[in-house]
């Protein structure tokens, strides 16, 4: 009966830790297609691509996602939007016309990753709901370089002033001539008229 010996020493400075990983972020993300096998569904009724990615730039540099492609499927729907799926791959990473999965590796090329809510036994992840080419990149990119901020326009110059007028003399109107003082009216005078005494008549009769 085993006790738990190893048969033998682990040297765990010669194997890197397993990593938990916990999702990455909801967003895009540049990254390419690393590995990729062609086999049966689930149910075995149909034909699928399952794809391994892995982040190439940003702060997730280097974490890997895994994608699920309906190639053949009985239900026509699911095979519909497998075949949308794997041209949109090959519209992103430039691949146009392929007969092997291999030809989509190591190609450049946006995707969108999503969350994947956890269910039952299984935890919340990651899945991939879009993918561009890298020449067409959405308008908000994941870790992309912030926007470098436009300076303000120049301010019109404040309107100079008008020069100020100089103030227009008003020239006084002429005083009026100085008015004489009205000379009152010196009546002529009476001729006084002397009575002579007429001779011999006493003069307190004349």
């Amino acid at each position: 009966m085993s006790h738990g010996n190893f048969g033998g020493t682990f040297d765990a400075n010669s194997v890197p830790p397993q990593q938990s990983f916990e999702p990455i972020p909801t967003g895009w993300y540049k990254a390419m297609m690393i590995d990729s096998q062609v086999g049966p569904t689930k149910a075995g009724t149909g034909t699928k691509m399952s794809a391994e990615w892995q982040v190439i730039e940003g702060e997730y540099d280097g974490r890997k996602i895994f994608d699920n492609v309906n190639l053949a499927n009985p239900n026509p729907k699911a095979q519909q939007i497998g075949q949308e799926q794997l041209s949109a791959i090959c519209h992103a990473t430039g691949a146009l016309q392929v007969s092997d999965s291999t030809q989509l590796h190591n190609l450049p090329c946006l995707i969108r990753v999503k969350i994947r809510p956890a269910s039952g036994e299984y935890d919340a992840g990651n899945e991939i709901k879009g993918y561009r080419h890298v020449n067409n990149p959405p308008r908000t990119m994941q870790n992309a370089a912030p926007a470098v901020p436009t300076p303000p326009a120049p301010q019109a110059p404040a309107p100079t002033p008008p020069a100020p007028q100089p103030a227009q003399q008003v020239t006084p109107p002429p005083a009026a001539p100085p008015q004489a003082p009205p000379v009152a009216a010196i009546a002529p005078a009476q001729p006084t008229t002397t009575t002579q005494p007429t001779a011999g008549t006493p003069p307190w009769k004349t």
